[in-house]
């Protein structure tokens, strides 16, 4: 499914975000990063003596335990595990989180360096929309 340019409205409320979710991560995205986390779209995860660094896969360990046990242990396999924690097909899921330069210049319209927090929060959105 691409990422289409299908309009939809993030709910304003605070999902569940007891368990991995579009939804839980959507609304992470577009609000501050979890306390010591830096943000970067190329990288998927990783710790640092200042705390994690990383891309919404990154924001995914940070929040949920369980996908940092799975999908973090690996960054090479780490985009599939995560996208299908939150169950994406292995396409979807680099559609959303490769931080490719082919990949993020195709489904973003930028150079990973420029990808956001907010450009991935809205490409989830698009694809909640267009899968009903």
């Amino acid at each position: 499914m691409p990422l289409d340019q299908t309009t939809y409205t993030p709910a304003e409320t605070k999902p569940d975000l007891s368990k991995p979710s579009l939804e839980g991560l959507s609304w992470l995205l577009r609000r501050q990063m979890p306390p010591s986390h830096v943000w970067n779209f190329r990288e998927a995860f990783h710790r640092n003596e200042c705390g994690t660094v990383g891309c919404a896969i990154g924001v995914g360990c940070a929040v949920w335990p369980e996908v940092e046990a799975v999908a973090c242990v690996n960054p090479m396999f780490g985009t599939v595990v995560f996208g299908a924690m939150l169950g994406l097909s292995q396409d979807d899921s680099y559609r959303l989180f490769s931080a490719s330069r082919t990949s993020a210049n195709e489904n973003y319209g930028k150079d990973p360096r420029n990808v956001t927090p907010r450009d991935v929060a809205d490409a989830i959105d698009r694809y909640i929309a267009a899968r009903g």
